[in-house]
């Protein structure tokens, strides 16, 4: 019991206890050889048996020694000396498992505080590339922002630019086309007036070559009716003169003949 209350030690001090406990051991073996009691039995020598210390597991223990071999009763005949003993040895092993399962409990915190600042530590990193990347990301999209305002504002002022100088070449044009357009409107007009005239002069032109024409007809025919007349009297004439003349011969005489080879025949006008 004291030994219990006693601070955990390293596992030297472990092996100076196991030393104690075997010699003490072997004494209270020799004690028990000198006195009247009677030897342990096989189960008791079992029990005292001193375990080994990689393989040992105490509710194995418990299971096996107490509860699945037999009762209580087989301790009766163990000495008080080798019950402290076994106390003391199973109570320094559970020390010695406790303090191991303690420093094991410890690595097992150092390690897995260990990887938590690991993970902090990467999630700061990632934290900071993240801060870093969005804000050379932001200062980038501000920068295309600006190029892209610039630039927009670049094309605006060209397109205003070329706008006006369409505006203002529309309106030249625009003027143009309308002085063109009133100049053949006014030759138009007078090209209408002068064909207004030409039709004017066209219907006068044709009443005058009618009365023309009319008046050649008539003095043609004046002209073929004097001509016939003179001939005719030109015809009596001769016969006045000529009275033994043949009449049907000078019958035969017309002012529309001619004479061909020495004969009268029909006048032909000429080609």
């Amino acid at each position: 019991g004291a030994v219990g209350t006693e601070g955990v030690e390293p596992p030297p001090k472990k092996q100076k206890v196991e030393k104690a406990t075997q010699k003490a051991g072997g004494v209270d073996k020799g004690k028990g050889a000198a006195s009247s009691s009677s030897q342990p039995s096989s189960h008791d020598a079992e029990a005292a048996a001193p375990l080994s210390w990689s393989s040992f597991d105490p509710l194995e223990f418990i299971e096996r020694g107490v509860t699945m071999v037999g009762d209580m009763t087989r301790f009766t005949n163990t000495s008080t000396e080798d019950l402290r003993k076994k106390a003391l040895e199973y109570e320094v092993k559970g020390t010695l498992l406790n303090y191991l399962l303690t420093n094991r409990q410890e690595q097992e915190v150092l390690e897995a505080r260990r990887k938590v600042k690991m993970v902090d530590d990467n999630l700061a990193d990632i934290e900071k590339r993240y801060s870093e990347t969005k804000a050379k990301l932001e200062d980038d999209i501000k920068k295309l922002k600006e190029e892209r305002e610039g630039e927009a504002e670049r094309l605006k002022k060209e397109y205003e630019e070329k706008l006006s100088k369409v505006k203002e070449s529309y309106a030249a044009s625009e003027t143009k086309l309308k002085e063109n357009a009133a100049a053949q409107d006014e030759k138009l007009s007078k090209l209408s007036k002068e064909k207004n005239e030409a039709v004017l002069s066209v219907g006068t032109l044709a009443d005058e070559k009618a009365r023309l024409e009319n008046d050649i007809n008539e003095l043609q025919l004046c002209a073929a009716n004097q001509y016939d007349e003179g001939f005719a009297f030109a015809i009596e004439q001769v016969k006045l003169l000529f009275p033994d003349l043949d009449a049907e011969r000078l019958g035969e005489a017309d002012a529309m003949k001619q004479i061909v080879d020495g004969k009268l025949v029909p006048y032909v006008p000429p080609q």
